[in-house]
């Protein structure tokens, strides 16, 4: 079997690769070094794009402890901006816990209220821009140690819904890792689990939808702080390193002992998102779907499809193709498409693939 490519931060890739040895392809239709949501000659305002200056990159990460440690540990001259960068978040020790380097309450409270409220603020304002993100060469400054948000989303996908079901499974799985080993890592350094103890108390009772004084001057009390830390304040680099070495040394199996049954339920329901997305055959029977939209498409003869799982995909069809649709339903799709055939229009495998991965056909 050809060798897949790595698509994760390597950590992760290492972990998913024992889940999924099948490995997963690549999503080659969404391109972060030429970006795939740039504006283009011939799209009309209905086609989303993101402003070039700040492509996607609209989303401050939170950064767990021992992500923040393999950070602060690359010595690569490509790391050098974001490790200075958290360096400079430390020492100003705004939402800086033992468990994360969180965006500051400000960044928060603005972008809960506008990036998550509509899609035209996200991947088009400056203000949103992420500090981590490399502007002069388009590139995210944290590539090889991206958390589960960043190394999981794609604007577009190979095979559309089945593409997009599959990588929020895995965001939500990987999500869910980060927040349970960031946990155990600070309990490993510190048994007597007051530090994450202090900090997921602090999580519980900040604010989500509003900001104080301090939030709005970007400080916080020294005493707070030192409320978060302990015995540990001025030793926050050393933790978070310690962090990232005790979970880089975490094969698969391991993880999932740390993080117990639950987690080995969400690994399941990855691997059946993962089957679904490799799948090569297609369905006996299909059934008229439903989430899918159809526009004009933009060359003559041509359908734009697109579904309300992905707001940045979509995918032109042959019209003919479309309007056949509905003639696959109802019987087995081998012999509806003989019968088009027979009457001089052959819906090929790849059009039939994109009208079920877009849910104008579903496997009935």
């Amino acid at each position: 079997m050809a060798t897949m490519p790595e698509v994760l931060p390597p950590l992760y890739q290492r972990w998913i690769d024992a889940l999924l040895p099948e490995g997963i392809p690549s999503e080659t239709r969404s391109t972060c070094s030429s970006c795939a949501m740039l504006p283009k000659a011939g799209e009309n305002a209905d086609d989303r794009t993101f402003n070039p200056t700040t492509k996607c990159c609209t989303y401050l990460p939170d950064l767990h402890n021992f992500i923040a440690g393999n950070i602060l540990a690359d010595d690569a001259p490509e790391n050098y901006t974001a490790r200075r960068t958290l360096e400079r978040r430390i020492a100003a020790r705004v939402a800086v816990t033992p468990l994360s380097i969180a965006p500051p309450p400000l960044y928060s409270v603005i972008y809960s209220n506008s990036a998550l409220v509509g899609p035209a603020v996200f991947g088009h304002s400056a203000s949103l821009k992420c500090p981590l993100y490399i502007e002069h060469t388009g590139q995210c400054g944290i590539w090889r140690h991206r958390e589960a948000v960043c190394a999981t989303f794609f604007c577009k996908y190979e095979r559309g819904t089945f593409g997009r079901r599959f990588w929020e499974a895995l965001s939500s799985f990987l999500g869910q890792l980060e927040y349970i080993l960031r946990v155990w890592a600070l309990d490993q350094i510190d048994p007597t689990t007051s530090l994450s103890n202090a900090s997921l108390g602090a999580e519980l009772n900040k604010p989500k939808k509003s900001i104080d004084a301090e939030g709005l001057a970007n400080v916080i009390h020294p005493a707070k702080y030192e409320r978060l830390w302990g015995p540990f304040v001025g030793r926050e680099v050393e933790i978070y390193r310690s962090c990232a070495d005790l979970v880089n040394r975490l094969d698969f199996s391991r993880v999932l002992e740390i993080a117990g049954g639950l987690m080995a339920t969400a690994a399941r329901s990855v691997r059946e998102m993962h089957r679904r997305l490799i799948a090569d055959g297609l369905p006996g029977r299909v059934a008229i779907g439903d989430g899918h939209q159809v526009q004009i498409g933009r060359a003559p003869g041509k359908a734009r499809l697109k579904n309300s799982l992905a707001l940045y995909d979509h995918i032109d069809v042959p019209v003919e193709a479309l309007a056949a649709a509905t003639r696959l339903v109802g019987r087995p799709l081998a012999q509806a498409r003989e019968q088009l055939r027979a009457e001089g229009l052959d819906v090929d495998d790849r059009t039939v693939r994109s009208l079920i991965d877009y849910e104008v056909l579903v496997p009935a």
